[in-house]
């Protein structure tokens, strides 16, 4: 019953708001003006049908949330929808960076940001800006190479121990994610600052690292403690089993990428988020710099690029440099709106092309909406 509702505001599920926004019945209908004018454009101001039999062949969950929203207006309660986050709606709710599927919008994005701030010949010491994890000021150490400065390795908070790609990785989850204290998180590292980061806010969280004469499950021994040992390309967890998943910087060391793209997605539960980072070849297509022949032994197609590793002295072997054409790969294992995530912040000290690959597991609820919003009688 309408007196019943004690929230201020009620948040509507899409699928209702669809239904709502394409069905006006002369003589049933009550005027909502939302206060989210700016975020939720024409659907701030629409007639909602008080129906209520429209439901009978709903789930009783479906049911459930129906009969709320039609009591809310009743009650001339405020209603929020629930905003799908679209492509191209990503980077405007990090509130920076641009989020696109288009290869020519992406280059030209940094080659603008490269107008915006121009740095002194003589690389500092260090840069002064706001660090997001430790919500302070800092000055962000630069560690300089004989070969120039990789901005996402570098720009350390001496607070968080975070670098630039580790810090900025954290404000996306955050900010796009909201993760809930307790959601499941796995993380593909385990010996990082930043996975001691991430495990200190998110007690679920899980961390692996690879070791290559263990398998999936196993555990062993760095640093004088335990840690979880996990190939991402036939990982040992359930089903649907964590609501985030963060892999950063681990896909091109590995051969059979595909592979894991799908375990990745099998892992995620339902409207999981999936974030990744890895080298980007400003291309369409993937750059493969080495192969595994059918002996075992590996094949380079490029000269051997090494890059850090944590059990290794000698670095691991990069194998590819992702393209666009990732985006197909984890379309096709069920992640939706996958995006590619760019972004340069001078103040944030995100310096460099920040890449990130961001998306959600498919909904198995969605086919059964599908079929309900097809019996109701619209079209997508």
């Amino acid at each position: 019953m309408p007196g019943e509702i004690t929230a201020s505001v009620v948040i509507i599920p899409t699928w209702i708001r669809q239904r709502i926004q394409k069905s006006c019945f002369s003589g049933y209908g009550h005027r909502v003006d939302s206060q989210f004018d700016s975020d939720f454009g024409p659907y701030s101001s629409l007639y909602f049908p008080l129906i209520r039999n429209w439901n009978t062949r709903l789930t009783s969950g479906q049911r459930a949330a129906w009969s709320t929203t039609i009591d809310a207006l009743s009650a001339g309660m405020p209603c929020l929808f629930m905003k799908h986050l679209s492509s191209k709606s990503v980077a405007e709710t990090l509130g920076f960076g641009i989020s696109t599927r288009s290869l020519a919008e992406l280059s030209d994005y940094f080659r603008d940001q490269k107008k915006l701030y121009v740095l002194p010949s003589e690389i500092p010491q260090d840069l002064r800006g706001f660090c997001y994890v430790c919500q302070s000021m800092q000055k962000f150490s630069i560690l300089e190479q004989p070969d120039g400065v990789n901005w996402r390795e570098t720009l350390c908070c001496p607070s968080c121990n975070l670098i630039n790609r580790w810090r900025s990785s954290m404000h996306v989850f955050e900010a796009l994610c909201t993760p809930a204290r307790n959601c499941r998180l796995y993380l593909t590292e385990a010996v990082t600052p930043l996975y001691q980061v991430v495990k200190q806010r998110y007690k679920n969280t899980l961390g692996s690292e690879y070791v290559a004469e263990r398998k999936s499950g196993e555990w062993a021994e760095a640093s004088g403690s335990k840690i979880l040992v996990q190939d991402v390309t036939a990982l040992s967890f359930e089903n649907n089993e964590f609501d985030v998943l963060m892999s950063f910087d681990v896909l091109e060391h590995v051969p059979d990428y595909q592979a894991a793209i799908r375990e990745f997605s099998r892992v995620l539960k339902p409207g999981g988020w999936l974030i990744v980072s890895a080298p980007f070849a400003f291309a369409e297509k993937t750059m493969l710099r080495a192969s595994i022949r059918p002996d075992g032994s590996i094949e380079h197609h490029l000269p051997p690029d090494y890059h850090g590793d944590p059990f290794s002295n000698n670095g691991i072997l990069c194998f590819q440099n992702f393209g666009m054409d990732l985006l197909s790969l984890l379309d096709e294992a069920g992640i939706k709106s996958a995006s590619v995530l760019g972004f340069t912040d001078l103040d944030l000290g995100y310096l460099g092309e920040n890449i990130l690959f961001v998306g959600q597991k498919k909904s198995c609820r969605s086919e059964s909406w599908d079929k309900i919003k097809r019996w109701l009688g619209f079209k997508d």
